[in-house]
């Protein structure tokens, strides 16, 4: 489905994950976020999210009012992997974290 954002373009996005009205976006070392009206066929598109832990970021997932974003290392083709391969953990802004457990403990 075709969602209209305006002005706004999410060229180059990789993974997504749809959370209730909020789709997010990995798109060039970064989350992006659309808040989709109630249709999901038009959305605004919100402030990314950048963080110093992101190598490469693939995909996305929600979990426990935290965003958990797979490091894929594809900036190191060819090389060897920097071992263990790492999931980054940031909060999601105006969402605060359950009470269960975080995949990273101290983290979100």
């Amino acid at each position: 489905i075709q969602v209209d954002l305006g002005q706004d373009n999410l060229a180059g996005g990789d993974g997504m994950r749809l959370d209730g009205q909020t789709l997010y976006i990995v798109q060039s070392g970064q989350i992006s976020s659309v808040a989709l009206d109630p249709d999901y066929v038009s959305g605004v598109v919100r402030p990314g999210y950048i963080d110093a832990s992101f190598a490469s970021p693939t995909s996305v997932e929600v979990f426990n009012g935290c965003l958990l974003i797979v490091n894929s290392q594809f900036d190191a083709v060819g090389g060897q992997p920097e071992l263990p391969f790492t999931v980054s953990t940031i909060p999601i802004p105006g969402v605060q974290a359950g009470t269960t457990a975080t995949p990273i403990a101290g983290r979100c």
